[in-house]
């Protein structure tokens, strides 16, 4: 459970810094 959620905020961050960049 743990590591779907962090899996999710990496994913998250990964995301939002693409669209930063």
């Amino acid at each position: 459970l743990v590591e779907h959620f962090f899996q999710s905020l990496v994913n998250t961050s990964g995301m939002t810094l693409h669209i930063r960049q």
